[in-house]
């Protein structure tokens, strides 16, 4: 849910115009804040001369504030969190901008300062899909629910191509570009199968931008014509196993290196193609024989051992490595611009009607499970994921590899946050041993493409609501 709206606030005697707009990031917030909406008010009352929003019931509710001045912004406000939804108004006080004052069980906010419409709609872009309407002046522009065009896009008049775009990370992918207004040609393996095609469909946009094309991993040539014309290339298509395959050559290592460089024969053949953008894995990076514990940090000089990922059966880190092994050969063999996206486990709420194995592992642990991994979890957002696919594509200067995490928790904590966001649920209280070994990720390197990342709690509860709505888990 966001709001977009342009308030006066009066700040030591001094009115000033700004932009407020707040992204609603929890479901519990959209459903109690449609309820505010229709009453109107949210109820507030005066404790020593400031406003304060009675907010005992709203939970835990937690946003991303930004707020936008055309002129010079007062240097106290720079110190100062803001919240003013458009569609709410606080009684007594229309037109300003209190101070808010939040109770001891909510979250963070997260709030940037920029000097402009243009920077905040370039900014929101990745995320979310507002439509606003212009009429001559900066003050004049208006989020509303409707209307005919769309916010700023990077991607207009410009094609690119999707490789597995039924996966969980390629779908997200799909989504954002087409929200950024690139016409997107992605594969998938049977366009005739609903469950892989129904909801990239169902996309906004992707009647007019989206192609869809029959493509297999292992055939040479089958991507020619998806990738015919594109300007760029984003090659997510490889199958991800976290438990034993019963046939590590055929069921991972063929897909992930064969399917690699037959993708990138034939970008190879593409003359507009500028970049491909590969999606690896922190699997290819932690298996180098060095030391690994948590005070360890992992960077993008860090390069997997195919023997040391054999001798420990890691046959996934093994596909993934040997991949990116033989992408950036084929790379250098062929002049080809290749970036590529090393993340860890990767959770969010699904597009995709199917479950893939990071998210169902955190089903698992809600749904019925006895014990839980004693042990690290290093995790990020699939939609921050798939922002920082698109960012390493449009920033000129980006290149060579980008570890990719956003929290290095424990699976206790994870519990702990559901607990406290569904005290319903069943959840484990054993431990066990865990395979996952503590590290650290650097993310200094993926701060130059300008992303930010969603935090844990707030995934966590998207993620669990995704496995609501598609009906894969009761609460």
């Amino acid at each position: 849910m966001i709001s977009l709206s342009c308030q006066n606030i009066r700040y030591p005697e001094r009115e000033q115009k700004v932009w407020v707009a707040s992204t609603l990031l929890l479901r519990q917030a959209e459903r109690i804040l449609l309820k505010a909406s229709r009453r109107r008010t949210l109820l507030a009352s005066k404790s020593n001369g400031s406003e304060v929003l009675h907010s005992n019931w709203l939970l835990l509710i937690s946003f991303f504030t930004i707020v936008i001045c055309p002129g010079d912004l007062h240097p106290e406000m720079f110190r100062k969190n803001w919240y003013w939804p458009g569609n709410i108004e606080m009684n007594g006080c229309p037109g300003d901008l209190p101070e808010v004052f939040w109770p001891t069980n909510f979250t963070r906010i997260y709030y940037k300062v920029v000097r402009s419409l243009e920077c905040l709609l370039e900014l929101l872009a990745p995320h979310i899909n507002i439509f606003y309407e212009g009429i001559s002046s900066l003050v004049s522009y208006r989020a509303v629910a409707t209307g005919t065009e769309r916010m700023s896009r990077g991607g207009d008049g410009k094609v690119v191509c999707v490789t597995g775009g039924s996966g969980y990370i390629a779908s997200w992918l799909v989504k954002l570009l087409l929200q950024r207004g690139y016409t997107v040609k992605t594969t998938v393996r049977d366009p005739n199968d609903p469950k892989k095609t129904e909801h990239l469909l169902a996309l906004d946009g992707a009647k007019e931008r989206l192609h869809l094309f029959k493509a297999d991993l292992l055939e040479e040539g089958a991507f020619d014509p998806a990738v015919d014309g594109c300007e760029g290339v984003f090659h997510t298509a490889s199958p991800v196993s976290l438990s034993p395959p019963d046939n590590p050559q055929v069921d991972l290592i063929d897909p992930a290196l064969k399917g690699t460089l037959n993708v990138l024969r034939s970008c190879a053949k593409v003359h507009s193609i500028r970049r491909v953008v590969l999606t690896s894995s922190i699997a290819a990076c932690v298996f180098s024989g060095k030391p690994v514990n948590h005070d360890v940090v992992i960077d993008e000089t860090w390069h997997s051992n195919p023997a040391i990922c054999k001798e420990l059966k890691a046959w996934y880190a093994l596909s993934k490595t040997l991949a990116e092994e033989a992408a950036w050969s084929f790379a250098k063999e062929n002049a080809t611009d290749l970036v590529v996206m090393n993340p860890s486990f990767v959770i969010g709420p699904l597009l995709q009607p199917t479950l893939n194995q990071t998210v169902e592992m955190i089903l698992n642990l809600v749904n019925g499970a006895e014990t839980y991994p004693n042990g690290y979890y290093s995790c990020m957002d699939v939609r921050d994921l798939a922002n920082a696919h698109i960012q390493a594509f449009e920033i000129p200067s980006a290149s060579g590899r980008y570890g990719l995490t956003a929290n290095l928790t424990t699976f206790s904590e994870v519990l702990k946050i559901i607990h406290e966001n569904y005290p319903t649920l069943r959840l484990p209280e054993k431990s066990e041993e865990s395979m996952y070994k503590p590290y650290q990720v650097s993310i200094e390197k993926a701060k130059t493409l300008g992303i930010s990342f969603t935090p844990l709690d707030l995934t966590l509860v998207d993620t669990i609501e995704s496995l609501r709505e598609k009906g894969f888990l009761k609460i």
